[in-house]
């Protein structure tokens, strides 16, 4: 790059709804970035009141790099995200969930350092509950090989990463596409495992990022479980799926299911059927992971 040249095009999409005065606050935390090359794609899944587009179009007066979309009728969560990328110019795109904040004025700049090698480039990240602080960045430290990603991954569980930086020429070289399940939550689980086990990431931790806990759960925690169990089957059909050296998968499957089993229980005491918990423990996929499918782990 040349003294006076531009850095690269970073694509920043914000998908929202009806959550306006956070969504104030992101992209407050984008505004202030010391990295400056960026496009703002903002699109409003129709909002039902004025409060959105009221604060987008305050922020565009100070700032030309912001687009801004209303859609015309509710297109659904997973639609309005894979939207915002479809609009997006950048050779490098970073999603920001509009209820999250990227801490640090460096978060992109530091996050673009290492953009132009990894497929995947992700901040640490603070979980917010409430009044605690909820630390969840530690089980990427050290990380080097995507094994060594892949297994932390499993382990943690955690969808942040997620939120970090795409390098759009190394997902096409991947052959990695954003393509999600359409269902109410826990939609970019599966794509992470493929990303973390296929692409090329990186974990950078002086780039810090903050998220709201739990905000964006359907308010039916029957739904949430239903959604989860569809995640947890569609994870054992990828691995059951690719070849892979037979201890390597029997530890991402193990953590997979100990991550299931503790998550499961904080879902089942929410609900109002625990009486259920042993059916849906019990069910085909647990019994496939231990082993009474016996091609499972080939």
């Amino acid at each position: 790059m040349t003294k006076n040249a531009l850095p690269p095009l970073v694509s920043v999409g914000i998908p929202t709804y009806n959550r306006a005065n956070l969504l104030r606050r992101a992209l407050q935390s984008v505004l202030r970035q010391d990295y400056t090359n960026l496009e703002i794609i903002v699109s409003d899944n129709c909002s039902p009141t004025n409060d959105t587009s009221e604060i987008v179009e305050l922020c565009q007066r100070d700032d030309k790099r912001i687009k801004f979309y209303k859609q015309a009728q509710t297109i659904g969560a997973k639609a309005n995200f894979i939207f915002v990328e479809q609009q997006a110019a950048g050779e490098y795109f970073i999603w920001l969930a509009d209820d999250d904040e990227w801490v640090s004025d460096d978060f992109l700049s530091s996050l673009m350092k290492y953009a132009n090698d990894y497929l995947l480039t992700f901040s640490s990240a603070v979980g917010i509950d409430g009044e605690k602080h909820i630390h969840i960045n530690n089980c990427y430290e050290g990380c080097v090989s995507q094994e060594e990603y892949s297994l932390a991954f499993s382990a943690n569980g955690a969808g942040y990463p997620f939120y970090g930086i795409y390098n759009r020429q190394k997902m096409v070289k991947a052959d990695i596409k954003f393509e999600f399940p359409d269902w109410p939550y826990y939609g970019e689980g599966p794509f992470l495992h493929k990303v973390f086990l296929e692409g090329s990431t990186k974990y950078v931790p002086e780039a810090k990022m903050s998220f709201l806990c739990n905000s964006s759960m359907p308010a039916d925690v029957n739904i949430q479980i239903d959604a989860f169990v569809n995640y947890v089957e569609e994870v054992v059909r990828y691995y059951s799926s690719i070849k892979l050296p037979g201890a390597l998968k029997a530890k991402l499957l193990a953590n997979i299911f100990r991550v299931y089993h503790h998550h499961l229980e904080f879902l089942l005491s929410r609900s109002n059927f625990e009486h259920q918990a042993e059916e849906i423990k019990n069910s085909s996929i647990l019994s496939r992971a231990y082993g009474k499918d016996k091609n499972f782990f080939k």
